[in-house]
């Protein structure tokens, strides 16, 4: 198998902020699972409505791929989901070199 660097393993490569509704994580992790990528962690955290503002749901996701994937594929379809659910995202592609 292949191994990942602790350094992979900790910090989230991907951020969501979005107004929290039902589903919006699974959105999220199909988007990554429908292009062949594993998600190694996932936080998500949600803060309450306050005044004049709806809830927010913030994920961070850590995700590799076993397969050489198209990094902009990914990263165009994660852009529009993000725009579709009027979310703030960050993707960071990870690529891996070696065997």
């Amino acid at each position: 198998g292949w191994a990942l660097s602790e350094e992979a393993i900790q910090s989230p490569n991907h951020q969501v902020e979005v107004i929290d509704s039902p589903h919006i994580i699974e959105r999220f992790t199909d988007l990554f699972y429908s292009h062949q990528m594993n998600i190694a962690e996932l936080v998500s955290c949600t803060h309450p409505a306050q005044e004049n503002q709806p809830p927010m749901l913030y994920i961070q996701l850590t995700t590799h791929s076993p397969t050489s994937q198209d990094a902009l594929l990914i990263e165009q379809a994660f852009n529009q989901l993000c725009t579709e659910l009027h979310a703030q995202g960050t993707i960071k592609a990870v690529s891996y070199h070696g065997a």
